[in-house]
């Protein structure tokens, strides 16, 4: 991880690139692409200054699979700024993980259904 306005190191992996990792799990993605892997440092953002310079308030869909770090980004979001009508996030643990969405995400958002074993679809509280 890395805090906002510091730098992350990404280990690349083509569509496994993955973010605190030994490259083990950026070379899997690799071996299926036919690639050479390598390491980047990159500035770390909050979800919030991203939407920001992309100009967007709302958002219909958002899509989270972070390999581990979805909670994370998602305490770097101000969804008083940029509203989510569903947001998608990917949890390899549900049980455990379950919770600790539910606390962060509760007071805007309700679980209303999985699309896999792996991922959670909250929807907006209106």
């Amino acid at each position: 991880g890395g805090a906002a306005g510091g730098e992350v190191t990404i280990a690349f992996g083509d569509l496994m690139s993955k973010v605190g990792d030994d490259g083990a799990h950026a070379r899997g993605g690799l071996r299926n692409a036919g690639r050479t892997g390598y390491s980047v440092a990159v500035p770390a953002r909050t979800l919030t200054d991203v939407l920001d310079q992309a100009g967007l308030g709302s958002i219909d869909l958002m899509v989270l699979d972070l390999e581990g770090h979805e909670l994370a980004a998602l305490r770097g979001m101000d969804f008083a700024r940029h509203s989510v009508e569903c947001l998608v996030v990917e949890m390899l643990d549900f049980e455990a993980q379950r919770g600790a969405f539910d606390a962060l995400l509760s007071d805007r958002f309700s679980l209303t259904g999985m699309l896999s074993p792996d991922d959670a679809v909250y929807s907006w509280r209106r």
